[in-house]
């Protein structure tokens, strides 16, 4: 709906009452009437208003809200295919990126697709802010588990990047930023270098389906 204004002017010991109807556009109503249909879980109808609301152009914040309902109700009914672009949509806009990221994610892995899935889910919570609503931060642990049941995962990234990791003093390839997926349970040594900064070092004590993120700001080395 649009904001509203009013003036009201205020005098004492009065009491106020005024009855305000929120307007919205063609768009705006149909999504509207869209969700009361998802609420009754009538998802083929608020398919069908969906597409139609997006006949009548709109905001780029109401079309975003279109193609993220649209992928969300495919979703439910696992069809991740026709879900997706929907979700790729919704992402350009910066009120809906976090959430059809999450979408995205869903549908790589209701597609099977577990190392996309795990990969971006990853991306997805270590840019997560403080201003990130704790309601999306549950459905991204949620997914995490959904995806990762039983093994952890240990994301570690430096600053500068391009830094030499070891885990319990074995090398690993791929330097930092990188993914350490399928841990298992158990205790872990990091050690972390860069030619010209100390070396940073850290323990972690994984359980079932842990997801740990290290960030590490290296230190110059004193000369």
């Amino acid at each position: 709906y649009f904001p509203e204004t009013i003036d009201i002017n205020m005098n004492m010991n009065s009491v106020y009452h005024r009855k305000v109807t929120l307007k919205t556009s063609k768009i705006g109503e149909l999504i509207n009437d869209a969700k009361e249909k998802l609420r009754l879980a009538q998802n083929n109808s608020a398919i069908n208003l969906l597409v139609d609301a997006l006949k009548y152009g709109g905001s780029r914040k109401e079309k975003a809200e279109a193609y993220f309902l649209l992928g969300d109700t495919y979703i439910k009914k696992k069809q991740y295919s026709q879900a997706l672009p929907y979700f790729k949509k919704a992402k350009a806009h910066e009120l809906f990126k976090e959430k059809a990221s999450l979408g995205l994610i869903k549908c790589y892995h209701g597609l099977g697709k577990k190392n996309q899935a795990l990969t971006q889910i990853v991306q997805v919570m270590a840019n997560f802010s403080k201003k990130t609503p704790p309601v999306l931060r549950n459905e991204a642990k949620n997914i995490f588990k959904r995806i990762s049941p039983v093994n952890s995962v240990i994301y570690i990234y430096t600053e500068p990047s391009g830094a030499s990791v070891f885990v319990n003093d074995k090398p690993i390839s791929q330097d930092t930023p990188l993914i350490l997926s399928d841990l298992n349970l158990g205790n872990y040594r990091i050690r972390i270098e860069k030619a010209g900064y100390d070396a940073f070092k850290t323990k972690q004590n994984l359980s079932v389906s842990d997801f740990v993120m290290v960030k590490v700001k290296l230190k110059p080395e004193k000369l």
